[in-house]
């Protein structure tokens, strides 16, 4: 029997955001096999899901993509000195559009109309042949979803049942690519990667530069989430994935904006 097999085995329990689940999905299989005696898994979810497995003690580390609810936060005031962020990457929602559309640039309130269903043609934005627009959208179980709700849409509108809901970022990218009238919203990172038309939000289109630093509108922080007296092998994986020589080299093969 080798060492390995001999040792026991230290568990991982991490459950949130879709969002942050590629990312640590990648940097745990290399974890794993640089220390074959730790065992993680993975369960997707949204970001509340993550809060609230690591309030529970069901989870040692959540995945979070969005601020905690207010009434979540609430609800553990007294006790949120408990616990801490650990910021791990960078990321945004990106707007994006069939490679003929001449409009470039779009503003939050514009965003809000469109996708309320308010506002119905590209007319009302500079193209005058535009025609229909057609909306698309990740399923309502995505954290894009749940992200641009919260950053464009607001408490008191909501995403009209005529935009099209798709299951992944690549059905998203190819309906846009074959729909000239087509508009949709994913993250960054898929939307860059595929090559789409990316549209500019209130003057500032979404770059590594700009989402880093926060100058565009819908960026957004990737971030791990746990108590701070956590165990040694919770804050040894975190190290791990914030270190430049593993987590962060990982997230840059990979097309990710690192935190450094």
């Amino acid at each position: 029997m080798t060492q390995a097999q001999s040792s026991p085995i230290n568990r991982l329990e991490i459950r949130g955001s879709e969002s942050v689940k590629p990312i640590i999905q990648k940097i745990g299989y290399q974890y794993m096999t640089d220390f074959p005696s730790v065992e993680l898994t993975l369960t997707m979810g949204h970001s509340v899901h993550g809060y609230k497995s690591v309030f529970q003690g069901t989870a040692d580390i959540g995945m979070v993509a969005s601020n905690m609810p207010d009434e979540l936060h609430r609800k553990i005031h007294d006790k949120i000195s408990e616990y801490k962020y650990t910021l791990i990457a960078h990321d945004a929602i990106a707007v994006i559009v069939h490679p003929s559309n001449p409009v470039k640039n779009l503003t939050q309130h514009d965003l809000k109309r469109i996708f309320s269903g308010r506002a119905k043609d590209w007319k009302e934005f500079g193209w005058q042949d535009g025609g229909k627009i057609d909306l698309y959208s990740p399923h309502p179980t995505h954290q894009a979803f749940a992200i641009w709700r919260s950053l464009v849409m607001g408490e008191n509108s909501h995403v009209t049942i005529e935009s099209k809901t798709l299951n992944s970022n690549k059905a998203i990218t190819q309906s846009v690519e074959n729909n000239r009238q087509s508009i949709a919203y994913l993250s960054w990172v898929p939307a860059y990667t595929a090559g789409s038309t990316i549209v500019r939000v209130d003057d500032h289109y979404p770059s590594s530069e700009t989402i880093s630093k926060k100058q565009y509108l819908l960026s957004q922080e990737l971030r791990l989430f746990s108590k701070i007296d956590a165990s040694d092998q919770v804050q040894k994986f975190l190290d791990y994935c914030v270190s430049q020589k593993t987590g962060q080299a990982i997230i840059k093969d990979m097309g990710w904006i690192s935190i450094g």
